[in-house]
């Protein structure tokens, strides 16, 4: 294997730390692209930088065969440990550009942090010819926005003192290489039904454990001495006088495409379930992220629909500020017109927890790509 340099050594030689303090990737972004790729059972998955596995597992523990690329030998080998309970797994420690093309074997095509290493045009037409017909690809990205918050206003003249941004842009930030990316994805004519999905959610962090996040970044670890050590006591002051954590926001940006040809039948009764699981833990990120961008939802509260994720998500915010509504699917059907009948027992109580309706009613769904384009509530 090639040497490593840039980076992609810096991350290899802080492997057990990136993969103690980097964050995860949230479920409503693993559920959507599940449900765009429309896996089935014994779909394959081709991963591009896999780092320490941390989206690896989540399809791993579904059972997904996947080949996961890695070119640092120190990452391949922790995400290879911790993949060990998954057979169907397989980590190479080798790059993209390196690995040997497996032409039209795969179902789906995964990066998280990854692909913006990667040349555009030569990597979209690889990770094309890696797919079976309507295949899907998926590439993920946190971006921090924690720009509004205490912390970053009070740690702003450190970073102008010791890892200034270039005022003549000779250093592209990660949103600006994200850019150019999702551009080269719309326009790449190895690819169709381009689309973004954004994802918001915060972690907080212990003191020390931010300072360990901070490095396992490559441009923080590369300050020379004694600029390094200065950097890091005065982020660690910051912290002290703030309370001892910080609190970070993050969004999480999604592109999806699929290959031409046909899209396999999606699998919709556990994308149903995993939905309604997430309504019922008030999670309305996971849910919007399953839906079509303009679905139309039934205003169940205040009569008519409503239309668009916002509105729902909208709708909902003031559901949940009156009543306290759970539901549990019982039964799952397929209408004559494709779309798919689910029986709900419903019981809506009041913030106080008294019982104000109890029920058992139908809701239909019609569904495009795999995200949920509208729902009707039927009586039984």
């Amino acid at each position: 294997m090639a040497a490593l340099n840039g980076p992609a050594a810096v991350f290899n030689e802080v492997a057990t730390l990136y993969d103690e303090v980097r964050p995860g990737y949230p479920a409503a972004i693993v559920d959507a692209i599940l449900a765009f790729a429309a896996l089935h059972a014994d779909g394959r998955i081709l991963e591009i930088g896999c780092g320490t596995g941390q989206i690896t597992l989540p399809f791993a523990e579904r059972g997904y065969g996947i080949v996961a690329l890695e070119p640092g030998d120190a990452l391949a080998a922790l995400a290879a440990r911790k993949c060990r309970p998954y057979p169907a797994v397989r980590v190479v420690a080798t790059s993209f550009e390196a690995w040997p093309l497996e032409a039209h074997a795969f179902d789906l095509v995964l990066a998280a942090q990854s692909f913006h290493w990667i040349a555009a045009d030569e990597g979209y037409l690889k990770a094309a010819s890696a797919l079976r017909p309507g295949g899907a690809i998926a590439l993920v990205w946190h971006f921090d926005v924690s720009h509004d918050t205490p912390f970053w206003q009070a740690t702003l003249p450190i970073y102008d003192r010791y890892l200034p941004t270039p005022a003549d842009g000779s250093a592209p930030t990660l949103a600006d290489q994200v850019a150019r990316h999702r551009d080269a994805l719309r326009s790449c004519d190895a690819f169709i039904d381009a689309r973004e999905l954004r994802h918001h959610w915060a972690r907080t962090y212990a003191g020390d454990d931010y300072l360990k996040l901070l490095n396992t970044f490559s441009n923080h670890r590369g300050l020379p001495e004694p600029a390094r050590s200065a950097f890091f006591e005065a982020v660690a002051d910051v912290i002290a006088r703030t309370g001892g954590a910080v609190h970070r926001k993050y969004e999480t940006v999604l592109l999806l495409a699929r290959t031409r040809g046909e899209a396999p039948a999606v699998d919709l009764r556990p994308l149903l379930e995993r939905t309604y699981a997430a309504f019922n833990a008030r999670d309305v990120d996971a849910v919007l992220a399953v839906m079509h961008p303009d679905v139309d939802w039934p205003n169940g509260l205040e009569g008519g629909r409503v239309v668009g994720r916002r509105a729902v998500r909208e709708y909902w915010t003031r559901q949940w500020g009156l009543i306290d509504p759970a539901v549990e699917p019982k039964r799952f059907s397929a209408t004559d017109d494709g779309r798919v009948d689910v029986e709900v027992d419903q019981v809506v109580r009041d913030l106080a927890g008294n019982v104000l309706k109890a029920e058992t009613v139908h809701h239909v769904y019609a569904f495009a790509d795999g995200l949920i384009t509208s729902m009707e509530i039927r009586p039984c």
